[in-house]
């Protein structure tokens, strides 16, 4: 086996006696001969021994000890990553660590627990690794190490909720992290030069950072889904071509995260300048230059890897922000002779190729035509349209739901982290940054199909989605509950709905919903969410910009956009209305005397059908403390558009 592949496995299986210690209730220092228990049996007896020998000290025998460059190596690198995994002194723990062993979120102290696992689960999670380590044992040493690595990391794997370390606050990073983190300083030591001693600092590291431009604009060139669609699934296929050279260059372990059009790796600092515009290019090509993305490299030694990662990243990021503000802020301009037709998409390109899709044109219908770049998008296997006639509610409504993290960035710089006495670190950035991906990708876009909706897109933190009408508010409000409960309570979703008519053109609900989530996210703390019945197909972001929102607020015709809290009690009551709590003859009048008289006005009819007991008085409280703002008019608009039978 080459020296190289021999280190890389032996770096990710260097911890992989843990579990079956644990289950086993014995000491800490008696991981290394559970490793070599279930490594040797189907690996062989040089790479257990490897895999075993990778610390110093007196709780472990000097024969268990490093002797050769590739246990050195991994030693140095169990060292740099375990210090970095580890920065916050960990709560005494017990000698022997008791199960069931917790896995704590990443957003919290240590009191919140994502996973807990007992003994049979830890015996079970060995005894999974046992039966690929034997599978795996047959192939040649590349594809071996894939194997394991594959499974490892799977999504199926225990690994993931098996922490490193079971003592609090440091037992927020799994087991699978670690040993990735390991492998991918093991590999970037041994291609930077091998061992050279035990002092970390001696060692260099690159942080490889890309991040692509102006995505949104890419993905929104086109109001038409088919192509919203297609623009977001390039966006992914961009980012793994991008990872797939550093992958090919170094292996997949040393990819910290990835996704969205970003990526962060790290590398040894002799490769990464190459890596980079490699990635860069590969990254443009699948793109067609349509979208570019910003590259950057740090280079830092193992003492600051180990004791400060967070300020290293965060140095990292203003670096790609301030090369990002230096690039051009658009592609550049093609230049398209007199009387040539420009794309009806973009109105950049030039036009060549006629699509179904039939315009109208001086009053007479014309084909609607598209350049190469545009064409290509919207014939893509990813352009898929999606039938609005099947998905509009029995009134013929549908709604488009536009969904996004609230301040994302500040979990990602560690700011967030910091609430919790915690730093950022690579596994911790890695972890979240999956969380947050997997909770949009996976528990979001089961949320929208249990409301009878399908996903244009979602990933990152981003969600954009098409349902029925009727269901898009109840869907909008379990959007926010289940990003929330995924993140410890410590990460908010804000929220754009539109409501529209089937036979409204797809784009002026696409055009108000981007809007609509901005207003909510122009409220203090963001956590809001807007939303717009549209009756008519010009209406137009001007309409119902933040500015005109606080317009309405003053003059109480509106109190858009809500709280959440508040949202959900606007939903009750809009709903109660529907089940003739208030008769329908009195709630058209209360609405016709806002709309002419004014709220003033509508609230001294409630007072009067109050004193005739026509009103029952704890509804009439009710609705006057609803009248006092636009709380009332939102409700019944709500109400008249969706739950009105």
């Amino acid at each position: 086996m080459k020296e190289l592949d021999l280190l890389r496995l032996c770096a990710l299986l260097h911890d992989i006696g843990k579990p079956l210690c644990w289950a086993k209730r014995k000491r800490w220092s008696d991981h290394i001969h559970y490793a070599y228990d279930l490594i040797a049996p189907h690996l062989g007896e040089e790479i257990a021994l490897t895999a075993m020998r990778h610390h110093v000290g007196t709780n472990y025998p000097v024969k268990y000890r490093p002797k050769t460059d590739v246990e050195w190596v991994i030693h140095m690198a169990d060292e740099i990553s375990s210090g970095a995994d580890r920065p916050e002194r960990p709560l005494k723990g017990p000698p022997i660590p008791s199960p069931p062993i917790r896995l704590t979120h990443i957003l919290s102290d240590g009191s919140k627990v994502r996973r807990e696992i007992d003994e049979a689960e830890l015996a079970y999670a060995s005894r999974e690794v046992e039966e690929v380590l034997a599978k795996a044992g047959e192939a040649d040493p590349a594809e071996c190490y894939m194997k394991v690595y594959e499974y490892l990391g799977g999504d199926q794997s225990r690994l993931r909720f098996i922490p490193a370390d079971t003592r609090t606050p440091v037992n927020d990073v799994s087991l699978w992290d670690h040993l990735k983190l390991t492998a991918a300083l093991a590999v970037c030591i041994w291609i930077g030069g091998g061992y050279k001693s035990e002092r970390p600092e001696d060692y260099s590291f690159a942080l490889l950072s890309g991040d692509a431009d102006k995505v949104s604009r890419f993905i929104n060139a086109s109001s038409r889904l088919p192509d919203l669609r297609a623009g977001s699934q390039m966006v992914e296929r961009a980012t793994k071509a991008a990872v797939g050279v550093i992958e090919d260059a170094l292996g997949p372990e040393c990819i910290i995260f990835s996704g969205g059009g970003g990526f962060l790796a790290v590398a040894p600092p002799s490769r990464a300048d190459e890596i980079l515009r490699e990635a860069k290019d590969k990254f443009e090509a699948v793109t067609n230059g349509e979208l570019t993305i910003t590259v950057n490299s740090i280079v830092v030694d193992g003492a600051e890897m180990k004791m400060r990662f967070g300020d290293v990243w965060r140095d990292a990021m203003v670096k790609i922000r301030l090369k990002k503000l230096s690039a051009p802020s658009s592609p550049a301009r093609i230049m398209v002779d007199e009387g040539v037709p420009l794309c009806d998409n973009c109105g950049v390109r030039p036009a060549k190729h006629p699509t179904r899709k039939i315009l109208p044109y001086d009053a007479a219908p014309r084909y609607e035509m598209l350049c190469d770049v545009c064409y290509h998008r919207r014939v893509s296997r990813e352009g898929r349209g999606v039938e609005l006639e099947k998905i509009a509610d029995e009134r013929g409504l549908v709604a488009v739901i536009k969904a996004d993290g609230d301040n994302l960035g500040r979990v990602l710089d560690g700011t967030k982290i910091k609430e919790f006495k915690k730093t950022v670190t690579p596994s911790r950035l890695s972890a979240i940054s999956r969380m947050i991906d997997r909770v949009c990708k996976i528990e979001l876009r089961s949320v929208v199909g249990k409301y009878g909706g399908e996903c244009i897109y979602s990933g990152g933190d981003d969600l954009l989605a098409v349902l029925p009408g009727c269901r898009a508010f109840d869907c909008a409000v379990e959007l926010s509950s289940a990003f929330n409960r995924e993140m410890a309570g410590k990460l908010t979703l804000s929220a754009g709905v539109a409501v529209f008519d089937k036979k409204f053109p797809i784009y002026v609900a696409l055009e108000a919903v981007s809007q609509l989530i901005e207003n909510a996210k122009c409220q203090p703390e963001k956590s809001s969410i807007d939303f717009e019945v549209i009756s008519a197909t010009e209406v137009t972001p001007d309409d119902i910009n933040y500015k005109r929102r606080l317009y309405y607020k003053e003059k109480g015709l509106s109190d858009r956009p809500y709280k959440w809290d508040r949202f959900m009690e606007l939903l009750r009551f809009s709903k109660s209305l529907g089940t003739g709590v208030i008769p329908s003859a009195q709630l058209n009048m209360i609405v016709s005397i806002i709309k002419m008289e004014g709220s003033d006005a509508a609230q001294d009819y409630v007072k009067y059908q109050m004193g005739r007991g026509l009103i029952p008085w704890r509804l009439g409280e009710k609705l006057l403390e609803y009248l006092k703002s636009g709380f009332f008019l939102d409700a019944f608009t709500v109400y008249n558009a969706v739950y009105r039978r």
